[in-house]
């Protein structure tokens, strides 16, 4: 086999017929092709490669990697010496007469090279014709061959067997259920790795839960990882302690108990910039979704700009912004506001120089504090969130602030804009536990209070913050007060009243209501 190095991985099988892996090959400088899933060699041609003239080499059980010249010779695993005593390859029989066959003959730093000989592409279990159906309580399912002997050697004598690779265990493991089945306990002790955890999780779907049980490797990669670094006792304690395989989001156990409460405490929270709405809500939290819902006019945008400047000036996280009925410069204008004590956005009102340095002032002289979405007009909402996923994930943004949900999806008949807008809440909701961020909605509301187009939102966010103002309210003082009610509050439970706000006309900015002190009569 010429010696070839990878240049592209997790690429589809060219045998779609016989395996049909969607990732599991490998494609070489020299053209070839192996197939993780199948274990099949491809050359450029897409023939199989064909064995090596061994004529004058001999076949011996050779110790490797840990694993003794007896436990080698009990598998089979016969390894080639060439005539000046140059081990050149591994050989691992498969009942189904094929073998896979590792060369040790390689460049340094560079992969290891694989062949078949026989049917590999059949599904097929390493080991399975040593241990007859039944003949213990309990069989040990590893991920590759070398693994299957190490967990026979440290384990005493235990079954065990091994799937062709990853991509294969669940059809590997299917093929083969009823040989699988006759034993009482399954003990899945694949690789500690996202495609081994994937694996081990599609074997056990398809057995009784009561009798699989998962391996936990502890931060070792596989068994014979533990082998080779002389780990016998750690495995066995490991094996032995395996407790019942759970599907995905499932917890049980004490051990696991005391993990999500000690991760509970870990929550960081930041305090609302106002008393009252502080004491309801007991803070925010991440991963919350927070709705601000309010009739038009109220001063929704306002209200999330207070919290803006109140993020960027008592803490020390980065945010991002989307402010979809804003332009940028208009909304940098008005944060400046918070500074200024003036509405900088009118004309004449502050200099550019004054705006710069009040928000230079506000961000504690780090550009890194505040990132804005500057939008053209949005046709794809999937794109909002594309950004917001790159705000967090990639830019280190701990709150994001969308200014507002209907505006993403108006023009659409309203079933479409219905549709549409249960899809963005629902994927807001994942995105915020996913990714771990606090995210701050504006939606309006209809005159019954129900948020519009869709009373989704509502439902699948952490706290819910309704403003009102008495819009038609003569006296000046009454008609710029802000009222809030938290009718949702799923972390602290109190709902009602949440406070007073009010908007000073002088500056353009909102904070708390102050009410004036009334002299006591002499």
């Amino acid at each position: 086999m010429s010696k070839s190095r990878a240049v592209k991985y997790h690429q589809p099988c060219p045998d779609t017929v016989a395996c049909g892996s969607s990732d599991g090959a490998t494609l070489y400088d020299d053209g070839h092709w192996f197939c993780y899933a199948c274990a099949k060699d491809f050359q450029p041609d897409n023939k199989e490669e064909k064995p090596l003239d061994t004529t004058n080499y001999t076949f011996e059980y050779l110790p490797w990697r840990g694993i003794t010249r007896e436990t080698m010779a009990f598998f089979g695993i016969s390894t080639s010496v060439a005539p000046d005593g140059q081990p050149t390859a591994i050989a691992f029989p498969y009942p189904t007469t094929a073998k896979k066959i590792k060369s040790l003959v390689i460049p340094k730093g560079e992969p290891y090279h694989y062949r078949t000989e026989g049917p590999m592409s059949e599904p097929s279990l390493f080991g399975m014709d040593k241990f007859p159906a039944g003949s213990a309580k309990a069989i040990t399912i590893t991920e590759g061959e070398h693994d299957a002997a190490s967990v026979y050697q440290l384990m005493g004598g235990y079954p065990v067997v091994s799937v062709r690779s990853s991509s294969s265990a669940r059809k590997d493991c299917s093929a083969f259920h009823k040989y699988l089945d006759s034993f009482d306990k399954i003990y899945l002790a694949l690789d500690d790795d996202e495609p081994g955890r994937k694996a081990a999780s599609q074997i056990a779907e398809l057995f009784d839960f009561n009798k699989i049980y998962f391996v936990q490797l502890g931060g070792l990669k596989d068994a014979n990882a533990y082998l080779t670094a002389g780990k016998e006792k750690e495995f066995r304690a490991v094996w032995y302690n395996a407790k019942r395989y759970l599907p995905e989001g499932i917890v049980s156990g004490y051990d696991a108990f005391a993990r999500a409460i000690a991760a509970e405490k870990e929550r960081p929270f930041r305090r609302y910039p106002w008393d009252k709405l502080q004491a309801v809500t007991r803070g925010i939290r991440r991963p919350e979704l927070i709705l601000v819902t309010a009739q038009e006019g109220i001063g929704k945008t306002e209200f999330i700009r207070s919290l803006e400047h109140h993020y960027l000036t008592t803490t020390d996280a980065r945010l991002a912004t989307i402010h979809l009925e804003e332009s940028t410069g208009e909304q940098l204008k008005r944060l400046s506001s918070y500074k200024l004590k003036v509405p900088a956005h009118f004309e004449g009102a502050a200099s550019d120089e004054e705006i710069n340095k009040a928000l230079v002032d506000i961000t504690g002289n780090d550009p890194d504090r505040l990132h804005i979405y500057e939008h053209p007009d949005v046709d794809d909402p999937n794109v909002v969130l594309e950004r917001i996923r790159f705000f967090v994930t990639i830019l280190g943004c701990e709150v994001i602030f969308l200014d507002h949900l209907s505006q993403l999806v108006s023009g659409l008949k309203e079933e479409d804009e219905r549709k549409l807008l249960d899809y963005l809440a629902t994927k807001l909701a994942r995105m915020v536990k996913t990714y771990n961020f606090t995210c701050f909605v504006i939606s309006h509301i209809n005159d019954d209070g129900q948020t519009r187009g869709s009373r989704y939102i509502g439902k699948v966010a952490n706290t819910r913050i309704d403003l009102s103002r008495k819009l038609l309210e003569e006296d000046d003082n009454e008609r710029n007060k802000m009222f809030l009610s938290v009718p949702k509050n799923r972390f602290g439970a109190t709902t009602g009243p949440g406070g007073v706000l009010f908007f000073d006309v002088s500056s353009f900015t909102l904070g708390e209501y102050i009410p004036p002190v009334v002299p006591v009569p002499a």
